[in-house]
C-alpha cells in the first residue's frame, strides 16, 4: 500500500512521513536530487546504519539498493522544466523488520508505460531467472542513451529478493512515480 499523498500538483513528503506511523526513519528528502545530495545521503544512510545491530550483509543490501534507486532519480529527471518538476522524494525507513525505501520523481507522460513495463516483466520473474538476467545484460555491455545498462530494477529486485512496488500519479503535464522498495531484515 502507498501512503504518498499529492496535495495539488505537489507531493509532500512529510505527509508520506507522517502516514508512516511506528516506523524509524532513517533519511528523507524532497527537493532536486543532484550529486551533492546523492553523496550526502549515502555518507548519512551509511552512518546511520553503522550504528545499528544489524548483519553486515543487510546494511550492504540497503545502501546498495539506494544507490541504484537515487542514481535513477539522478538520470531520469525533469532537466529542462521548472524546479517543480524537477523535484523528487526519497525516504528510507525500518519498520517490523522490513527496511522500506521509497523514491519519487516526475516522468513524461509517454515514458508510464515503458516503466510500469520493465517492473511488470521484473516483478514476473523468479529469483533465479532473476539472476540470469541480470549476467546477460552485464555480459552484453548494452548502453542506453541515459547511460545505464538496463540493470536498475533487476538490481533492486535481485538485492532485496522482493516485487518492486509502484504507483503512478498522473497530473497535467507529467506523471509522478513512486517505487518502494522492500527489504526484509531476515533474509
Amino acid at each position: 500500500m502507498f501512503l504518498i499523498v499529492i496535495f495539488g500538483k505537489m507531493l509532500r513528503l512529510t505527509q508520506h512521513i507522517n502516514n508512516l506511523t511506528g516506523h524509524d526513519t532513517y533519511i528523507s528528502f524532497d527537493g532536486v536530487v543532484d550529486v551533492e545530495v546523492i553523496n550526502t545521503t549515502l555518507q548519512t544512510i551509511e552512518e546511520k546504519l553503522s550504528d545499528k545491530a544489524l548483519p553486515k550483509r543487510i546494511k550492504r543490501k540497503v545502501y546498495n539498493i539506494l544507490v541504484e534507486a537515487l542514481q535513477n532519480i539522478f538520470h531520469h529527471r525533469m532537466e529542462n522544466e521548472t524546479l517543480d518538476y524537477q523535484r523528487s522524494i526519497f525516504s528510507v525507513t525500518e519498520h517490523e523488520n522490513k527496511f522500506h525505501i521509497y523514491t519519487g520523481n516526475y516522468l513524461e507522460k509517454a515514458a508510464v508505460d515503458v516503466v510500469k513495463s520493465k517492473i511488470d516483466n521484473v516483478n514476473k520473474l523468479t529469483k533465479e531467472q532473476v539472476v540470469i538476467k541480470y549476467r546477460e545484460i552485464l555480459d552484453d555491455g548494452i548502453v542506453t542513451d541515459k547511460g545505464g545498462s538496463g540493470l536498475g530494477f533487476l538490481d533492486m529486485f535481485r538485492k532485496s529478493k522482493n516485487i518492486l512496488g509502484y504507483k503512478f500519479y498522473n497530473e497535467e503535464t507529467y506523471t509522478f512515480f513512486v517505487l518502494h522498495i522492500t527489504l526484509n531484515v531476515n533474509k
